[in-house]
């Protein structure tokens, strides 16, 4: 076994052969996402007023709504604009339900309006999460658990998704 390995080394160092050049792969994700996504500190939830927080693409929040009220006994607190989070009625809901569903378009909104009634999240689930483009000045979300639901998560590590899979087999199955 050593004679072998001592013999696939010299072959190998006395080789003029360059190792192969594969593409370089960057990250789409800025200094804010990183830190935002990877360098997130878990805290405790410091009051009472918690809840649970899914954002879906705006076109399948009705699919959404559908799915839970056929196949479940969840309640839940459902927010697709922004015109229903007027005064405390909303607020009161989300604490009682513990979960809300909103989309794409209108959560930072109810990000705003559950910072100021001071409603917390516990978990963050966002679905179609390779889809669903967070900018930088939209408001932080606060959580203690994020879930990215995707079925292509390519897009969520790599700036160019264009990617030619084979270099990506190592990746498989990890």
């Amino acid at each position: 076994h050593t004679r072998y390995w001592r013999d696939w080394s010299s072959d190998v160092c006395s080789s003029d052969l360059q190792p192969p050049v594969s593409p370089r792969m960057t990250s789409e994700l800025t200094t804010y996402s990183s830190k935002y996504f990877f360098s997130h500190e878990l805290r405790s939830l410091s009051t009472p007023n918690w809840a649970h927080l899914i954002i879906v693409p705006h076109r399948l929040f009705g699919q959404w709504k559908q799915e839970i009220d056929q196949h479940s006994t969840l309640s839940y607190v459902p927010i697709e604009t922004k015109r229903i989070m007027k005064g405390d009625t909303i607020a009161n809901l989300i604490i009682q339900h513990r979960i809300v569903l909103t989309t794409d378009k209108c959560y930072k909104h109810v990000q705003s309006y559950t910072e100021t009634h001071r409603i917390e999240w516990d978990q963050i689930m966002i679905d179609e999460a390779s889809s669903i483009y967070f900018h930088s000045s939209d408001p932080p979300l606060r959580f203690q658990y994020l879930w990215l639901i995707t079925n292509n998560w390519i897009p969520l590590i790599m700036k160019n998704p264009n990617v030619i899979k084979s270099n990506l087999f190592f990746l498989r199955d990890r």
